[in-house]
C-alpha cells in the first residue's frame, strides 16, 4: 500500500509540475504503473478529486494568477496553462467561477492603476523596485513535506518536518526552511490550500525518502530576489510591492509558478525575521 501511495503522490507532483502539458488519464498513470482504471479509483480514492478534474482545477488556478498579475491576453493565458484553445478555456473558466475570464479581470482589484501608482504633490510617482538582485541559481534538491490545508496550521506540518528530517539525520543545521504557496496567493476563488514546506537535501544522502516526504528539484534559473525583514504576519505587503512592481513593468516576464520564501531568521530561533522571497524568471 505504501507504494501505491508514493506512486499517487509521484503523479500528484507531476501534474503540478507539467499542468501546462498535453496530458491524459493513461499518460498520467504509466508514471505510476497502474492501469488507467485503478489509478483513476485510487487517485480519486486518496485526493477526493479524480485526476483529470485535478488537472482542470490546476490549470484554472494558474490561469487566476495570470489574470490578476499580468497583462497578457486571454487567449495567450489559455494557452499558457494548457487549454488547446481559447473557446476551451473559457467554457471550463466560466463553469468553474460563474463569470468569463475577462470579466474577472475586470473585477480584480489588482489590476486597477491605483493599486501601483501612487500620488505625491499631484503628481505620479513609479513604484520603487523592491528587488535587491537578480540571482542565477542552480538545480539542487529539497526534501519537502506538503502541507494541505490553511496558512495558520503550518507550525504543525513544521515541527512534524523537523522531526522526520531530525531522524533522518540531515536538518539544516542554519535552521534555513524553503516555502511554496502553490494557490495564487489572495485569491478567494482558490480550493487547494496546498502549500511546499522543506529543508534542502545533502548531496551526500542518497536513500530514498519514506513517505511522506518527497525528493524535488529546486528549478535553475535566473531569479528576482526580495528581502523581507519585518514580521511574518507582514510578508503580503512585500508581495504586493513585487506585484505593484511587475505590473507597472510589463517588460519583467515571469515564469508562471509559484514564488519560494527562504526562511533563514524566524522566531523563536532569532530575534528578528528574514525571509528571501524569489520570483523565477521566463527562460
Amino acid at each position: 500500500m505504501g507504494k501505491s501511495i508514493q506512486s499517487l503522490q509521484l503523479a500528484h507532483r507531476f501534474i503540478e509540475d507539467h499542468y501546462s502539458e498535453e496530458l491524459d488519464l493513461k499518460k498520467i498513470a504509466k508514471l505510476s504503473a497502474i492501469s488507467p482504471f485503478h489509478f483513476h479509483r485510487l487517485f480519486k480514492s486518496n485526493f477526493k478529486i479524480g485526476c483529470i478534474d485535478f488537472l482542470r482545477q490546476i490549470r484554472l488556478e494558474n490561469s487566476l494568477r495570470l489574470l490578476a498579475y499580468t497583462n497578457q491576453s486571454i487567449s495567450d493565458i489559455g494557452y499558457e496553462v494548457g487549454f488547446q484553445n481559447t473557446e476551451t478555456f473559457i467554457r471550463n473558466f466560466k463553469q468553474k467561477y460563474s463569470i468569463t475570464p475577462s470579466n474577472y479581470r475586470k473585477n480584480t482589484n489588482l489590476l486597477k492603476p491605483k493599486m501601483f501608482l501612487e500620488k505625491e504633490d499631484n503628481r505620479v510617482k513609479k513604484v520603487k523596485n523592491p528587488f535587491t538582485q537578480i540571482k542565477t541559481l542552480t538545480n539542487f534538491n529539497l526534501c519537502i513535506l506538503r502541507h494541505n490545508g490553511k496558512p495558520s496550521s503550518l507550525s504543525k506540518t513544521l515541527r512534524k518536518l523537523m522531526d522526520l528530517t531530525i531522524g533522518l539525520g540531515f536538518l539544516n543545521q542554519k535552521i534555513e526552511f524553503f516555502v511554496r504557496t502553490l494557490d495564487p496567493p489572495n485569491l478567494e476563488e482558490t480550493e487547494l490550500e496546498r502549500i511546499d514546506i522543506g529543508v534542502l537535501l545533502p548531496i551526500s544522502y542518497s536513500t530514498p525518502l519514506g513517505y511522506p516526504l518527497e525528493k524535488i528539484k529546486f528549478k535553475s534559473g535566473r531569479y528576482l530576489s526580495l528581502i523581507h525583514k519585518e514580521s511574518i504576519s507582514s510578508i503580503e505587503s512585500s508581495y504586493k510591492k513585487a506585484y505593484d512592481y511587475f505590473l507597472e513593468n510589463e517588460k519583467i516576464l515571469l515564469a508562471n509558478e509559484s514564488p519560494w520564501e527562504i526562511y533563514r531568521k524566524i522566531p523563536p530561533f532569532h530575534s528578528q525575521t528574514e525571509v528571501e522571497i524569489l520570483f523565477r524568471l521566463k527562460e
